[in-house]
């Protein structure tokens, strides 16, 4: 048993090396070119990609991002980008590349283990830092800022809530789960009285649908397209959401938003990192609010005083 398991581990590695041996044969990469092959979520590829200028400045070259397609919307955002290429659906889970990024060849642009990932939280050493780590930059090193919503996303937005019949600017999109970070305490019962403080202050509640999201009482849900979503974001208003990758996709528009970092705790072996580890800028505008989940009654108090405090601005 343990021979036929052993063997179609080393048939599984084989043909990982064929596909990957394949996919840079079809895609070579000029003598000024970087390639980093991005995995994660929405949240680490804007990392990643974030830091794409200081890559290609260290490096004297222009920055390749291979990643799973439906990421393609987020490199789009950064100029400092120079293209996108679409990993082979086989390889978007696989650690593939070299460990140090060199000109001509892709570098693997992700965490090989969780020690680094790990390491965040402490002592204020935050994912961003363990991204610069990763990509062999230096703590000073800045995020690029990702290119506002255009006119043609804009009014695709407008059209997109209209069909909805819901009107801009008094809409509040909610965003209730997250893919790694745990929700903890955050649940069903906080969405549905928070959504019935914004419905009292003349707001919409819209969820957010994905695919762990529970149904929140007398609350619509709309898939947003991602790549659409900034653009509906901006358009809405509002934004509430649990600490997420869809955070990062939003934290520099200049619309009301309130990030909540649930009161929770990672486990990895035998560190602790606490769940609030990634309240990174990218130049946050002061219409952002961040708020530890400390009680629910606390954290609707805050919101209901922000929401009180915009109202009469």
């Amino acid at each position: 048993m343990n021979l036929v398991s052993d063997f179609r581990v080393v048939l599984e590695k084989l043909h990982r090396r064929h596909l990957w041996k394949n996919f840079t044969d079809q895609n070579q990469l000029a003598d000024n070119e970087c390639g980093l092959v991005v995995q994660g979520g929405i949240g680490d590829h804007i990392l990643v990609c974030g830091l794409a200028n200081a890559v290609a400045q260290k490096h004297g070259s222009h920055v390749v991002v291979a990643a799973h397609p439906k990421y393609e919307f987020i490199i789009e955002l950064f100029s400092s980008v120079r293209r996108f290429i679409s990993l082979p659906a086989r390889l978007t889970r696989e650690v593939v590349g070299a460990e140090e990024i060199k000109c001509g060849r892709f570098a693997y642009a992700y965490y090989r283990g969780n020690d680094l990932f790990r390491v965040a939280g402490y002592n204020n050493f935050q994912l961003i830092d363990a991204f610069k780590c990763l990509l062999g930059l230096k703590p000073e090193n800045m995020l690029e800022h990702p290119r506002l919503p255009c006119s043609e996303e804009l009014a695709a937005a407008e059209t997109y809530l209209a069909q909805h019949q819901l009107t801009r600017g008094k809409i509040a999109i909610l965003c209730t789960e997250a893919g790694l970070t745990p929700t903890g305490n955050v649940g069903v019962a906080f969405w549905e009285r928070l959504s019935r403080t914004l419905t009292e202050r003349g707001i919409t509640p819209i969820l957010n649908q994905g695919p762990k999201s529970s149904q929140i009482v007398g609350v619509r849900s709309l898939a947003i397209p991602l790549p659409l979503f900034r653009a509906v974001a901006l358009t809405a208003g509002h934004f509430y959401g649990v600490r997420s990758g869809i955070c990062d996709l939003v934290c520099d528009l200049d619309c009301h938003k309130c990030i909540i970092y649930p009161k929770t705790k990672y486990w990895f072996g035998s560190v602790y990192a606490w769940a609030n580890f990634t309240k990174y800028c990218l130049a946050r505008p002061p219409s952002e609010i961040i708020l530890d989940y400390a009680s629910e009654q606390a954290l609707l108090s805050n919101i209901r005083l922000g929401l009180i405090s915009e109202n009469s601005s």
